[in-house]
């Protein structure tokens, strides 16, 4: 990392920030809907760019939620503990192209197919049109980042 942009934290905060630390904000800012949302044109054409924040309470906010999507993502997090749902059967992984042995819901066994032997179940319907996978707990942490963000 840069020594000027260490630096600059550092100030702005009080004390030095870890690198875990700079890491988990910058990954809570670069997958937070309203970042997205708001440089969607620069992020097509160019590396993303961060705006770090000066007020060192939303930088811990932020890099505390940051640290919770890196342990969803990597699905170490007790929150996936038991998993909402399992993925079951033998083969090779891979989703299958075609309609009929592809990725495709059962609704009456509860079970998104991706290949004509493997699946995830549960996955109870949600509505008429939606899947519950994960129970909320992803998508709570991006909101939560989104309304930070706007801020």
């Amino acid at each position: 990392m840069n020594p000027a942009i260490l630096h600059a934290l550092t100030e702005a905060y009080g004390k030095s920030p870890t690198p875990e630390g700079i890491f988990h904000y910058i990954y809570a800012v670069l997958y937070a809907p309203a970042y997205r949302a708001k440089y969607a044109e620069f992020l097509r054409m160019d590396f993303p760019r961060v705006p770090f924040t000066t007020d060192a309470k939303l930088f811990r906010k932020l890099a505390a939620l940051g640290e919770k999507l890196v342990g969803l993502h990597l699905l170490k997090s007790p929150a996936l503990d038991p998993p909402a749902c399992r993925f079951e059967g033998a083969g090779d992984g891979l989703v299958a192209k075609d309609r009929k042995t592809g990725l495709r819901y059962d609704a009456v066994q509860e079970r998104v197919y991706i290949n004509a032997e493997q699946h995830f179940a549960p996955v109870p319907r949600v509505g008429k049109t939606r899947l519950k996978l994960f129970q909320g707990t992803a998508t709570t942490i991006l909101t939560i980042l989104s309304v930070e963000i706007s801020r």
